[in-house]
């Protein structure tokens, strides 16, 4: 199966459909419109049929209630748009959503999960569902996604990051050093090196060097960029993530907008190789490329039922359109989490359009 790809990547390319002269005569008229609106903002005179002030993200005067809008950090002239989802075609989901919510009922009510939250989207069309879109849970390890994003930014920026040693001088982090991916105390790895090892095998001493080499200013924008809650705020509190916020990750990596596409591709790719087949993947056939980021949580305070967090996010490639799959769930024990992972994801293959 070929890698994984960014939409950029998908995208087929236009044929051209104007003759030269006509191609030349349209640019020169265009070209003309737009000095004329160039001159009219400097002015501050009207711009369009009604001069009326540009939709806001909140309340979007014209769009059907049940839209819902995403958008970056806006500057002094721009708000840019990051998603938009229009439920109008999410009827074509409506067998997979009940699917699933059939799952995650009965094992709700065998006492083996006490939650779970589902996010599932056509990546081309945008239809689907979430089911749970504002619990929030540990996210776990599903935070080393957004550090490989904020390295593969640093890596368009400079071409050589990626390549240059980074010495592991700290004690192995809460892992068995004789597991898959260990550092070696003393040694120095590139961070392409670091990062296939914190993706792969999701080792926390690979994140601890590439955390503290990349500073918390460019992982922070990357939360900025996407309107996701910066979860290392407060010390003192938990971190916590909705499946809504998580997901908006791989729809901006998908999208390439988060990063280009050479470095979306990439990271894709990487985390298509991730070893972890227990979970969503399980209910898939065999050999399923899925690129995904997965998390658990031990709770130190269990609450009831509550005392493990277990989640699995990324993008399948079906014959056919990618999906985005992205599953949080809260249990009694990691195998029982596990087992309703694994139902979901073969609900979600059965029941896709």
């Amino acid at each position: 199966m070929p890698p994984p790809q960014s939409r950029a990547a998908l995208r087929p390319r236009p044929a051209a459909l104007l003759a030269p002269s006509l191609a030349v005569s349209l640019a020169l008229f265009l070209g003309g419109l737009a000095v004329g609106w160039t001159v009219a903002v400097q002015r501050g005179a009207p711009v369009g049929p009604s001069a009326e002030p540009a939709l806001q993200h909140e309340g979007a005067a014209g769009l059907p209630q049940a839209v819902t809008q995403v958008r970056g950090r806006p500057t002094a002239h721009s708000h840019p748009l990051l998603f938009c989802d229009d439920p109008s075609g999410d009827g074509r989901y409506s067998s997979v959503r009940g699917a699933v919510q059939s799952v995650i009922d009965r094992h709700v009510q065998r006492g083996a999960v006490t939650r779970a939250a589902v996010a599932v989207r056509d990546l081309e069309s945008g239809a689907g569902f979430v089911l749970g879109g504002d619990d929030r849970y540990h996210p776990a390890s599903l935070l080393k996604l957004p550090l490989a994003i904020a390295w593969m930014r640093r890596l368009q920026a400079d071409p050589g990051a990626l390549q240059r040693p980074l010495l592991y001088d700290m004690e192995t982090l809460r892992e068995s050093a004789q597991a898959p991916g260990a550092l070696v105390t003393g040694q120095s790895y590139s961070a392409q090196d670091l990062l296939e090892r914190m993706i792969r095998w999701s080792r926390n001493d690979a994140k601890a060097v590439l955390a503290r080499e990349l500073g918390d200013v460019a992982l922070k924008a990357v939360y900025d960029d996407l309107a996701i809650p910066w979860p290392y705020g407060d010390p003192n509190s938990d971190m916590l993530l909705s499946v809504s916020d998580y997901s908006r990750l791989f729809r901006a990596l998908y999208d390439a907008s988060v990063v280009h596409g050479g470095a979306a591709d990439q990271l894709l790719q990487l985390l298509a190789r991730t070893e972890f087949a227990n979970g969503l993947q399980a209910g898939m056939p065999p050999g399923t490329e899925f690129a995904h980021k997965w998390g658990m949580r031990l709770l130190p305070k269990p609450a009831g039922n509550e005392r493990v967090h277990l989640h699995d996010c990324g993008i399948v490639y079906p014959p056919g359109r990618p999906l985005l799959l992205c599953a949080m769930s809260a249990g009694r024990s990691e195998g029982e989490l596990l087992a309703a992972l694994a139902e979901i994801g073969r609900a979600v293959w059965t029941n896709k359009p």
